[in-house]
């Protein structure tokens, strides 16, 4: 392996007490492998990702970088998110041109890249098993022929990292990196790992693992020193500032206790006003409740008169009720009368039938056996029609029926 000057980046956005992890090793591997599309998922904090951008910029690369996840921890609220990711984005504004931060599911930042793109893909640092193999089921598409990627905290510590990593690289072209909770390579072509020279050989394998484990506690030291040399300013500061802190705070205590006297004073007079006005408040509020009460009372009588007016109402449709019932039986039992004067009315029209039938032929047996009688005059003087009035009825009625009578011979 061949040592570049990425090897011994000196990050220049790197917060004290934050993990550098394998940062050496990740900017000499991109000055060697000089990869297309560089994509870091899961980023939060993102020091190694802009060490990374670091490199590209300072090795003149056509690098394209990018840093993806949803920025979201289940143990930080909302607003701690937002602002760890617009000061990241304030810092990666130095990069503008060439990085961009893609804020948005894993699955759903997978589907930007198009397949076979990303040369160097890092996993993210905070992530389960499960939530590593979802994350390699949706990106593993996305990676090149000749891609490499970066798992860390690979390290005992890390029980179900531990496992993913065994999974991952069994079989495979891998390295792997014991300092720092551990770093795993893996490489999609054998071939690329050989073009780098990063042997298989035991011995290269640790003294390229002591080298690096300086190189990253040198950035650490680095870091911790700028960060002393920083709080030993910001105490000096604040020493010198002390005084002039006295002096304000006294001029402002004077300031506001002339301001609390002004305002006990103006608190006084408002609350002698807001009195007069809530007892004129509460007189009217008295008598408005009055009236409602009378109102009450009066509402309360009419619902007991018309409680009464609904009791006689329904006493007195009940009544109607009996009434209509009585009348409905009568109506019945005449409507029943009434059809038994139909039938006998029918019964009596047929016996009258009968009765004529039987008078027609009686007649015209006595009209024949009177036909060698005298006439009978047709007009008899009155005393005498007066005298026969049955002989003459039935001589006349039956001619009505169709016969003659005696006179017609």
């Amino acid at each position: 392996m061949k040592l570049n000057q990425s090897a011994f980046v000196q990050p220049h956005c790197l917060s004290p007490g934050v993990a550098t992890g394998h940062i050496p090793f990740g900017a000499w591997l991109i000055e060697a492998l000089k990869p297309r599309v560089l994509v870091d998922v899961g980023t939060f904090h993102g020091e190694s990702y802009l060490a990374f951008c670091q490199t590209v910029s300072e090795c003149n690369l056509r690098t394209r970088c990018f840093a993806a996840g949803p920025w979201r921890l289940a143990d930080r609220p909302i607003e701690f998110q937002d602002d760890v990711f617009n000061s990241l984005e304030r810092q990666n504004a130095a990069y503008a041109s060439f990085s961009r931060l893609v804020r948005a599911g894993y699955a759903a930042a997978a589907r930007q890249f198009e397949d076979g793109s990303i040369d160097l893909l890092q996993l993210p640092t905070d992530a389960d098993f499960e939530t590593l193999e979802e994350i390699m089921a949706l990106w593993q598409p996305k990676l090149s022929a000749d891609a490499v990627v970066l798992v860390p905290d690979i390290d005992a510590t890390q029980p179900s990292r531990a496992k993913f990593w065994e999974l991952f690289s069994r079989d495979q072209a891998v390295i792997e990196f014991k300092h720092n909770k551990g770093l795993g390579v893996y490489f999609a072509n054998a071939a690329t790992k050989q073009a780098l020279g990063l042997e298989d050989s035991p011995e290269q394998a640790r003294i390229a693992e002591m080298l690096f484990d300086r190189l990253t506690f040198a950035i650490e030291s680095q870091s911790a020193h700028e960060w002393t040399k920083l709080e030993r300013n910001l105490a000096t500061l604040q020493g010198e500032d002390a005084q002039r802190k006295v002096t304000v705070a006294e001029q402002a205590k004077a300031v506001l206790e002339n301001d609390i006297r002004t305002l006990v004073t103006s608190h006084a007079a408002v609350i002698a006003r807001l009195s007069e006005d809530f007892e004129i408040e509460k007189a009217s509020m008295t008598a408005e409740t009055e009236a409602i009460k009378r109102e009450a009372e009066q509402l309360r009588a009419e619902v007991t008169r018309l409680s009464d007016e609904k009791a006689v109402l329904d006493a007195s449709l009940a009544e109607t009720r009996g009434r209509l019932g009585e009348m409905r039986v009568s109506l019945e039992s005449g409507l029943r009368n009434l059809g038994e004067s139909e039938a006998r009315r029918t019964e009596l029209e047929a016996e009258l039938a009968r009765f004529w039938t039987r008078m027609g032929v009686s007649l015209d047996s006595i009209g024949k056996r009177l036909r060698g009688v005298t006439k009978i005059p047709a007009r008899l003087p009155a005393p005498q029609a007066a005298k026969r009035p049955l002989l003459t009825r039935y001589l006349i009625e039956p001619t009505k029926l169709g016969w003659r009578n005696a006179n017609d011979a």
